[in-house]
């Protein structure tokens, strides 16, 4: 089982047993282990989630939980203070049923570290930079349409395979690393579209 999918799996453990009640902040303090006034008046701080994932920063924690709601397999839900809870998917995830890949929180634009070790990454010079930044001003527009950091729609690893292997259909797309079946039905033919009219300046 992959690293991705055993955080997952603990993230969804944490949402379950605090009753699918609470909000990110909350999970959040519960994973990560900070015994907050709410945590231990709730009493998440006895629960087998708490600190689980302490190694991990809130900020990645909170990446984390954005990539499972893009993904459909956690939902925010209410208004005007959103708690989160299981989706179907979701809860075969947690069963053991299903796999996800899940991206640490995106590093400064420039950082050599970023681009290293990312799994099944292209190296920037293996690809059509030009496309490269036109698929990125796609994710760029994506995100902002529905209020999500530009991550949360495709990583820069996956939108380096595209520009490798160039897609042309959304089965294609099933293949890049980090397309799942909601991501490919969701922003694949704007991405699609983006590959098929694209030409290289000059």
């Amino acid at each position: 089982m992959s690293d991705s999918t055993v955080i997952a799996q603990k993230i969804l453990s944490c949402v379950a047993r605090v009753k699918q009640g609470w909000g990110m902040g909350h999970v959040t303090d519960v994973l990560t282990g900070r015994a907050t006034e709410k945590v231990v008046a709730s009493g998440h701080d006895g629960l087998s989630t708490f600190g689980i994932l302490k190694e991990e920063s809130v900020a990645a924690i909170r990446g984390y939980v954005e990539q499972l709601v893009g993904e459909g397999l956690l939902a925010r839900e209410g208004d005007p203070y959103p708690v989160l809870r299981l989706t179907g998917p979701g809860t075969s995830l947690l069963r053991g049923e299903a796999t996800c890949a899940l991206f640490r929180e995106v590093q400064p634009v420039g950082s050599k570290k970023s681009r290293r070790g990312k799994p099944g990454a292209a190296a920037i010079g293996d690809i059509n930079h030009d496309l490269f930044e036109r698929l990125r001003d796609v994710r760029v527009r994506l995100a902002r349409e529905r209020g999500v950091p530009p991550y949360v729609i495709f990583h820069d690893t996956t939108l380096k395979q595209m520009a490798e292997r160039r897609p042309a259909t959304l089965d294609d797309l099933h293949d890049i690393y980090g397309v799942g079946a909601k991501k490919a039905a969701d922003f694949g033919d704007a991405f699609l579209d983006a590959i098929r009219t694209f030409k290289k300046p000059g």
